[in-house]
Protein backbone atom coordinates (compact mmCIF):
# COMPACT_ATOMS: atom_id res chain seq x y z
CA UNK A 1 0.00 0.00 0.00
CA UNK A 2 1.24 3.47 -0.88
CA UNK A 3 4.20 2.29 -2.96
CA UNK A 4 5.69 3.72 -6.15
CA UNK A 5 7.19 1.51 -8.86
CA UNK A 6 9.07 3.26 -11.66
CA UNK A 7 11.31 2.15 -14.56
CA UNK A 8 11.44 -1.54 -13.63
CA UNK A 9 11.62 -4.29 -16.26
CA UNK A 10 11.10 -8.04 -16.49
CA UNK A 11 9.86 -10.70 -18.87
CA UNK A 12 6.45 -10.74 -17.13
CA UNK A 13 5.27 -8.25 -14.53
CA UNK A 14 7.61 -5.32 -15.11
CA UNK A 15 7.13 -4.06 -11.54
CA UNK A 16 5.22 -6.85 -9.73
CA UNK A 17 4.56 -10.52 -10.46
CA UNK A 18 1.77 -11.54 -8.07
CA UNK A 19 0.77 -15.22 -7.94
CA UNK A 20 -1.34 -15.27 -4.82
CA UNK A 21 -4.66 -14.01 -3.55
CA UNK A 22 -3.00 -10.84 -2.28
CA UNK A 23 -3.79 -7.24 -2.98
CA UNK A 24 -1.93 -4.25 -4.35
CA UNK A 25 -3.51 -1.03 -3.10
CA UNK A 26 -3.02 2.71 -3.49
CA UNK A 27 0.24 2.41 -5.42
CA UNK A 28 1.65 4.10 -8.53
CA UNK A 29 3.26 2.38 -11.52
CA UNK A 30 5.08 4.39 -14.18
CA UNK A 31 7.52 3.57 -16.94
CA UNK A 32 7.69 -0.16 -16.15
CA UNK A 33 8.10 -2.65 -19.00
CA UNK A 34 7.70 -6.35 -19.74
CA UNK A 35 8.94 -8.22 -22.80
CA UNK A 36 6.04 -10.62 -22.15
CA UNK A 37 2.85 -9.64 -20.32
CA UNK A 38 1.97 -7.10 -17.64
CA UNK A 39 4.12 -3.99 -17.94
CA UNK A 40 3.06 -2.82 -14.48
CA UNK A 41 1.54 -5.86 -12.75
CA UNK A 42 1.14 -9.54 -13.67
CA UNK A 43 -1.71 -10.71 -11.39
CA UNK A 44 -2.49 -14.39 -11.49
CA UNK A 45 -4.19 -16.68 -9.01
CA UNK A 46 -7.37 -18.72 -8.91
CA UNK A 47 -10.20 -18.05 -6.51
CA UNK A 48 -9.85 -15.96 -4.51
CA UNK A 49 -7.82 -14.03 -7.02
CA UNK A 50 -5.68 -10.95 -6.60
CA UNK A 51 -7.15 -7.47 -6.24
CA UNK A 52 -5.54 -4.36 -7.68
CA UNK A 53 -7.24 -1.36 -6.04
CA UNK A 54 -6.87 2.43 -6.14
CA UNK A 55 -3.68 2.25 -8.21
CA UNK A 56 -2.39 4.45 -11.03
CA UNK A 57 -0.78 2.97 -14.14
CA UNK A 58 0.86 5.53 -16.41
CA UNK A 59 3.34 5.03 -19.23
CA UNK A 60 3.92 1.29 -18.72
CA UNK A 61 4.37 -1.14 -21.60
CA UNK A 62 4.29 -4.82 -22.50
CA UNK A 63 5.13 -6.60 -25.73
CA UNK A 64 2.26 -9.04 -25.10
CA UNK A 65 -0.93 -8.47 -23.06
CA UNK A 66 -1.64 -5.68 -20.57
CA UNK A 67 0.52 -2.58 -20.64
CA UNK A 68 -0.66 -1.62 -17.15
CA UNK A 69 -2.15 -4.83 -15.72
CA UNK A 70 -2.34 -8.43 -16.98
CA UNK A 71 -4.18 -11.46 -15.60
CA UNK A 72 -3.36 -14.90 -17.08
CA UNK A 73 -5.63 -17.77 -18.10
CA UNK A 74 -5.93 -19.34 -14.64
CA UNK A 75 -6.64 -16.04 -12.89
CA UNK A 76 -9.72 -14.60 -11.27
CA UNK A 77 -8.58 -10.99 -10.80
CA UNK A 78 -10.20 -7.66 -9.92
CA UNK A 79 -9.09 -4.17 -10.90
CA UNK A 80 -11.01 -1.68 -8.76
CA UNK A 81 -10.84 2.09 -8.56
CA UNK A 82 -7.73 2.28 -10.75
CA UNK A 83 -6.52 4.79 -13.33
CA UNK A 84 -4.74 3.51 -16.47
CA UNK A 85 -3.43 6.11 -18.90
CA UNK A 86 -0.73 6.23 -21.56
CA UNK A 87 0.13 2.53 -21.37
CA UNK A 88 0.86 0.33 -24.40
CA UNK A 89 0.79 -3.35 -25.31
CA UNK A 90 0.07 -5.65 -28.22
CA UNK A 91 -3.34 -6.52 -26.69
CA UNK A 92 -4.97 -4.53 -23.91
CA UNK A 93 -2.96 -1.32 -23.84
CA UNK A 94 -4.28 -0.42 -20.39
CA UNK A 95 -5.51 -3.77 -19.08
CA UNK A 96 -5.24 -7.24 -20.61
CA UNK A 97 -6.49 -10.66 -19.60
CA UNK A 98 -6.52 -14.25 -20.76
CA UNK A 99 -8.57 -15.33 -17.74
CA UNK A 100 -11.48 -13.95 -15.76
CA UNK A 101 -11.28 -10.27 -14.93
CA UNK A 102 -13.54 -7.67 -13.32
CA UNK A 103 -12.74 -4.01 -13.99
CA UNK A 104 -14.89 -1.82 -11.73
CA UNK A 105 -15.04 1.87 -10.81
CA UNK A 106 -11.95 2.60 -12.91
CA UNK A 107 -10.78 4.96 -15.64
CA UNK A 108 -8.99 3.59 -18.73
CA UNK A 109 -7.99 6.47 -21.02
CA UNK A 110 -5.42 7.25 -23.69
CA UNK A 111 -3.85 3.78 -23.98
CA UNK A 112 -2.54 2.09 -27.13
CA UNK A 113 -2.62 -1.49 -28.40
CA UNK A 114 -0.83 -2.48 -31.59
CA UNK A 115 -3.31 -5.30 -32.35
CA UNK A 116 -6.50 -5.38 -30.25
CA UNK A 117 -8.10 -3.68 -27.26
CA UNK A 118 -6.59 -0.22 -26.94
CA UNK A 119 -8.07 0.24 -23.47
CA UNK A 120 -8.97 -3.30 -22.39
CA UNK A 121 -8.19 -6.52 -24.26
CA UNK A 122 -9.42 -10.01 -23.40
CA UNK A 123 -8.59 -13.27 -25.10
CA UNK A 124 -8.23 -16.86 -24.00
CA UNK A 125 -5.41 -19.22 -24.77
CA UNK A 126 -5.91 -22.20 -22.47
CA UNK A 127 -9.55 -22.20 -21.44
CA UNK A 128 -12.63 -20.26 -20.52
CA UNK A 129 -12.48 -16.75 -19.21
CA UNK A 130 -14.68 -13.70 -19.04
CA UNK A 131 -14.48 -9.94 -18.85
CA UNK A 132 -16.80 -7.71 -16.81
CA UNK A 133 -16.48 -3.92 -17.06
CA UNK A 134 -18.67 -2.11 -14.52
CA UNK A 135 -18.94 1.64 -13.73
CA UNK A 136 -15.76 2.27 -15.70
CA UNK A 137 -14.85 5.06 -18.11
CA UNK A 138 -13.08 3.80 -21.24
CA UNK A 139 -12.13 6.70 -23.53
CA UNK A 140 -9.60 7.94 -26.08
CA UNK A 141 -7.83 4.58 -26.44
CA UNK A 142 -6.41 3.39 -29.77
CA UNK A 143 -6.05 0.02 -31.52
CA UNK A 144 -6.56 -1.42 -35.02
CA UNK A 145 -9.44 -3.49 -33.59
CA UNK A 146 -11.50 -2.57 -30.53
CA UNK A 147 -10.13 0.84 -29.65
CA UNK A 148 -11.92 0.85 -26.29
CA UNK A 149 -12.58 -2.83 -25.54
CA UNK A 150 -11.84 -5.99 -27.52
CA UNK A 151 -12.98 -9.32 -26.10
CA UNK A 152 -12.73 -12.89 -27.34
CA UNK A 153 -14.40 -14.04 -24.11
CA UNK A 154 -17.90 -13.53 -22.74
CA UNK A 155 -18.23 -9.80 -22.10
CA UNK A 156 -20.47 -7.91 -19.66
CA UNK A 157 -20.63 -4.12 -19.78
CA UNK A 158 -22.64 -2.30 -17.11
CA UNK A 159 -22.88 1.45 -16.46
CA UNK A 160 -19.71 2.01 -18.44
Amino acid sequence: EGCAFSSNSARDGGAIWLTSAGAVRASAFSGNTATGNGGGVWAGAASPGPTIAACRFEGNGADGFGGGVFSPSDALATVSGCWAQGNRASTGGGVGTQGTLLVVNSVVVGNLATTTGGGIGAGTVFGPGSLRVVNTTVADNTAPSGGGVHSRTPLTLANS
